[in-house]
């Protein structure tokens, strides 16, 4: 397949298929570190403050995941109620947070708005002074597949500038996590990197798989050497917004650590067996900040201490580099290129 140059903003990325078999029989040995059979990747995302409202010069309110029934979204006006539910996310959550996972010693990935990180400096040096990553979600809290894509990369150089100024990390950000990204979002934040001169990033706009891995390079379209773009995979069966959502949620927060216990068993059973995975859990601090759901969030770091070296609690910026230094990036080999061998 080849890149071909064309627009600034082309609706998808041409020259990469849909990739069905992934590492297919033969899954790589990423060998974390101390041995351990199952890496773990807590991630917080915080997108109080950038969500759709009036306030930010939206048509309505959010409609995402609130902790509060909504049964009619009224037009052309605040909900403030609904808010309210957004901003116990870090009135309770994020502090609960933080004590939690520095009373076991655990590091994480804090997955910012920007917009909403701008709205609430206070957190920034609890943040920046905690042994956690901070990662980006862009500017705003919305559906960027909707959004006009001068619109979306004004939103990303804004992100970028807002995170190195209120941080004073002019390294930041080592990875993204759009969520509701857009087809060309990967495009769109490593064309920022390579103009800032900044490390190329890692890339979390995925649920495709249980490993990192290497797809080429969004710079390809602009005729740029392909240095490749690490994918370190999402995972949304493990998240706290099923809280929430309808359907197949959790009955209970016990069903909840039940499902995380469950989850962690099946990895480690394939770690041990020579196929050690990585296991994602993305959470939500106005949901799972709530005190009965916190309860047995913490139940699980006691059942990951019981594991000892064979669960590794890593940052994802971490995870990343161990697996780049570990597969460094071969374009003969990156996912939705290279043509399989057949099974059999």
């Amino acid at each position: 397949m080849v890149f071909a140059p064309g627009d600034k903003y082309p609706d998808v990325l041409p020259g990469i298929d849909r990739e069905f078999i992934g590492y297919g029989l033969d899954k790589p040995d990423p060998q974390w570190p101390g041995g351990a059979k199952v890496a773990i990747s807590f991630v917080f995302n915080l997108p109080y403050g950038a969500e759709r409202s009036l306030e930010n010069g939206d048509e309505g309110g959010e409609t995402m995941f609130p902790d509060i029934p909504i049964r009619v979204q009224p037009k052309g006006k605040r909900f403030e109620m609904l808010e309210s539910a957004y901003n116990y996310g870090t009135r309770e959550g994020l502090p609960r947070i933080l004590r939690l996972f520095a009373k076991y010693n655990r590091k994480a990935t804090w997955n910012v708005c920007t917009q909403g990180l701008a709205k609430m400096p206070y957190w920034v040096k609890p943040l920046v002074a905690s042994p956690h990553e901070i990662s980006c979600a862009s500017k705003r809290y919305i559906d960027y597949l909707r959004v006009e894509p001068e619109v979306e990369d004004a939103h990303v150089q804004e992100a970028i500038e807002t995170l190195q100024s209120l941080t004073g990390d002019k390294t930041l950000p080592r990875g993204w996590n759009i969520d509701r990204c857009s087809n060309i979002s990967p495009l769109l934040y490593t064309r920022a990197h390579a103009d800032r001169g900044l490390p190329q990033p890692y890339t979390s706009d995925s649920t495709a798989d249980e490993l990192p891995f290497w797809v080429p390079s969004p710079l390809v379209f602009d005729g740029k050497e392909d240095k490749g773009l690490l994918v370190v995979p999402m995972s949304l069966d493990t998240g706290d917004f099923r809280f929430l959502d309808s359907g197949s949620g959790w009955a209970s927060p016990k069903h909840y650590f039940e499902y995380l216990c469950d989850t962690f068993n099946v990895l480690h059973a394939e770690g041990v067996a020579g196929e050690p995975k990585m296991m994602t859990i993305q959470l939500h601090p106005h949901i799972i900040g709530h005190g009965g759901r916190l309860y047995w969030l913490e139940e699980f770091l006691k059942y990951l201490e019981g594991k000892g070296a064979d669960a590794w609690v890593a940052r994802r910026d971490e995870i990343a580099d161990h697996w780049a230094k570990r597969f460094p990036y071969d374009p003969k080999t990156a996912m939705g290129l290279t043509k399989h061998p057949e099974c059999w």
